[in-house]
């Protein structure tokens, strides 16, 4: 296949969120990048002006995959469907990976949440419009009368993400599902005392 401005910058993209995911931000080398694309530093700072560029436009280019990834899981006819069907497909990804790596986004938010104000922009917005997607389908369960209650579902979107991320990144120190899975399980019986018997 010949190569086309297009896909030598989705070829850049693609190799350095595999480095950031496996390796972290600060860990993903330039001289490795071009390594592994075959392109020369030149070659990749035709695209970006620097490293912080290309991280910034890597997570916006991660961000579209993370987020199909998510609507594509949310399956089912109701609310808790849906949700239970992304908690399922959430815990079968990383146990896939046996927890290597942990999440894109929960790792770089650590990483570069004191060091990066530019960087962190990029990954709050991430996470927000993670959130409103929950958040949606809470209010549309709400709607539908399949909760009982008054909840705020800006905020239980807010609280289910952390669970979801604090289990990633406990099961990946770990290497075990368990904290993953316990984790969702809190989720669910909290999601289960609101639901419409």
């Amino acid at each position: 296949m010949v190569k086309t401005e297009k896909n030598t910058k989705e070829l850049i993209l693609e190799k350095t969120i595999e480095m950031i995911h496996l390796k972290g931000v600060q860990d993903t080398s330039i001289n490795e990048l071009c390594q592994v694309t075959g392109i020369s530093k030149g070659g990749i700072f035709f695209y970006f002006k620097n490293k912080q560029e290309l991280v910034m436009e890597s997570l916006k280019y991660y961000e579209n995959k993370f987020l199909k990834f998510i609507e594509d899981n949310l399956v089912g006819d109701t609310a808790f469907d849906k949700l239970y069907s992304l908690f399922n497909q959430i815990i079968l990804l990383h146990h896939s990976r046996n927890f290597r790596g942990g999440c894109v986004l929960g790792n770089s938010a650590l990483e570069l949440a004191d060091k990066d104000e530019d960087v962190s922009e990029v990954l709050k917005e991430i996470f927000y419009k993670w959130s409103k997607i929950i958040s949606n389908i809470l209010s549309e369960g709400i709607k539908k009368g399949e909760i009982i209650g008054e909840i705020d579902s800006d905020s239980l979107a807010f609280s289910i993400i952390s669970a979801v991320e604090g289990g990633i990144m406990l099961s990946k120190l770990n290497k075990n599902s368990y904290y993953l899975i316990n984790a969702i399980k809190l989720v669910v019986n909290q999601l289960e005392s609101i639901r419409r018997k």
